[in-house]
């Protein structure tokens, strides 16, 4: 390919003719494109599972202004964040990580802890969707959806609690030990 190049008037573009290495140039282009995301992806890095649209299609509802707190003014739980940390950080690498169950009295910061990491490892590429109790029926659904999309996602439910018998439980479970994709890292 070639780029033609030349003065067309006082003060507008110069054009030349030159060798156009289209792979580089392609290579060039992919590297300064962001990790952040794309589509609905770039603008935010926090959703909430909406209740569906009506064609069946997945609904992320974007946060656009989360309001999350740093993990620098966090204090208190320093091992537990260290853990999480480097379970994060595993998840993000395509390393050896674990599903995270956050179990505590109300309070202690549980929620905020797992926003702020979501919030500080959003450049890389982190997203943290909220799921209801109520949509774990529709967990297989949102991670198919998500196993096409090249960022990592946090699938965050929160205050989860289950009867001694609870078909919502057996969903989470199958959910979770039948997705082989790691995109997805879910916390409970």
């Amino acid at each position: 390919a070639f780029r033609q190049t030349r003065g067309l008037a006082p003060g507008g573009p110069d054009w030349t003719w030159g060798r156009v290495d289209l792979p580089a140039a392609y290579a060039d282009f992919m590297d300064s494109q962001p990790e952040g995301g794309y589509g609905v992806f770039a603008l935010t890095h926090a959703f909430i599972l909406g209740p569906g649209k009506p064609d069946g299609a997945l609904d992320l509802v974007p946060i656009r202004h989360p309001d999350y707190l740093e993990l620098s003014r966090m204090y208190g739980y320093r091992r537990e964040r260290e853990l999480i940390r480097r379970n994060v950080e595993a998840f993000l690498e395509d390393k050896a990580w674990q599903n995270m169950l956050l179990f505590g009295d109300a309070g202690t910061g549980k929620s905020s802890t797992i926003k702020a990491f979501a919030k500080a490892y959003a450049p890389r590429g982190l997203r943290i969707i909220q799921v209801s109790r109520h949509q774990l029926p529709r967990l297989p659904e949102l991670m198919d959806a998500l196993t096409s999309i090249p960022l990592k996602f946090i699938l965050f439910i929160d205050d989860l609690t289950f009867a001694a018998v609870d078909d919502d439980f057996t969903t989470l479970k199958i959910a979770l030990e039948s997705n082989e994709e790691t995109r997805w890292l879910a916390v409970l």
